[in-house]
């Protein structure tokens, strides 16, 4: 099977390595992974199925659980593993037994869906008692407006509130996106993967500035936490961006002499109508 739609909401890693949005997926799960080692788990909305596979590499199992069966069967054949698999299946009706999973991970999901209260219930029905529910979704206050794909974006105590009657111990953490500069040889600019670096926080963020929530939920107090995470994304080159703004400018200027030129066209064909002379009646033809 080939590469699966990219409908501007769905990860794909073979399209998306080396952007921001890559950046911001990758972190949540690899986040996630201490919190489901040797554990039961449910991924809600796998899409592309990289999440799921990353969590199967500390966890005892993963399902991966997707709306579409194009994304399931695509991730079936890239990410499938012996201690995971993927189904086909409704946030709203999650094919799985009562209390079948330690851990429930829900990535950018409940945004999507019209029910949202029945997909909470869902998953304290699939979620045994001392389980936990992972939950990440869009902060309203700072994501962009008008996605044709949410159908709701949640404020923080909204979000609270609509988990707590099932889920009554919440931990709430935040994933915020900034501009990064970093000095270090070029074996580490040059290289994926972690390296050790200090860290300076030059420009503090209000909440409401903060992109992501990122909630550990439970009907226990939550005893599990969520280490710090950076990870660098999508480049920014200062050279790039004025070669962009001047590819715009030349593009905006072609634009305007090709207006100018045609209402010059116009004002030509306007003068010429009106000192052209009226045009002779026409004479009927005398009959013979």
């Amino acid at each position: 099977m080939g590469l699966i739609d990219n409908d501007g909401e769905r990860m794909v890693p073979q399209t998306h390595a080396g952007t921001l949005t890559y950046a911001e997926h990758v972190t949540r799960y690899l986040a996630a992974a201490p919190l489901v080692a040797g554990r039961r788990v449910l991924d809600i909305a796998s899409g592309s199925g990289y999440g799921t596979h990353l969590l199967s590499q500390s966890a005892a199992h993963v399902t991966g659980v997707d709306v579409s069966a194009t994304a399931a069967a695509y991730a079936q054949e890239t990410y499938g593993t012996d201690n995971n698999e993927f189904r086909v299946g409704d946030a709203t009706a999650i094919p799985l037994p009562d209390d079948a999973v330690d851990v429930v991970v829900s990535f950018e999901t409940i945004e999507h869906l019209d029910d949202y209260a029945a997909f909470v219930a869902e998953v304290d029905r699939v979620l045994v008692p001392d389980g936990l529910f992972v939950l990440s979704t869009p902060n309203d206050t700072d994501a962009p407006q008008g996605n044709p794909f949410h159908t709701h974006q949640f404020v923080h105590d909204e979000l609270v509130g609509l988990v707590q009657p099932r889920f009554a111990y919440v931990e709430p953490y935040f994933q915020a996106v900034w501009k990064a500069v970093v000095l270090a040889p070029a074996s580490t600019l040059d290289a994926e993967g972690p390296f050790e670096a200090g860290l300076l926080n030059l420009c503090p963020l209000a909440p409401e500035q903060y992109l992501f929530f990122y909630l550990l939920c439970a009907r226990r107090p939550v005893t599990e936490t969520v280490e710090p995470l950076l990870a660098l994304g999508e480049h920014h080159s200062y050279r790039l961006m004025q070669e962009q703004y001047l590819a715009q400018a030349t593009a905006l200027n072609h634009a305007a002499t090709v207006a100018a030129d045609a209402v010059n066209e116009v004002n030509t064909l306007r003068r010429r109508l009106a000192t052209a002379p009226p045009p002779r009646p026409r004479t009927k033809a005398r009959r013979r």
